[in-house]
């Protein structure tokens, strides 16, 4: 199923406050590579 172009812009409208929260969190507190453990939970609740 295709969305067309309008139905795009208004999901993508919708989701940029969480996405730019989430890139605000990450950089906030970043963590080392193979120890990222609170990135990995923030990804797995953004996801159910």
């Amino acid at each position: 199923m295709a969305i067309a172009g309008t139905e795009l812009e208004q999901l993508l409208r919708q989701l940029l406050p969480e996405l730019v929260r989430i890139r605000r969190y990450l950089h906030q507190y970043p963590e080392l590579s193979h120890q990222e453990t609170k990135t990995t939970e923030l990804v797995e609740s953004a996801l159910r």
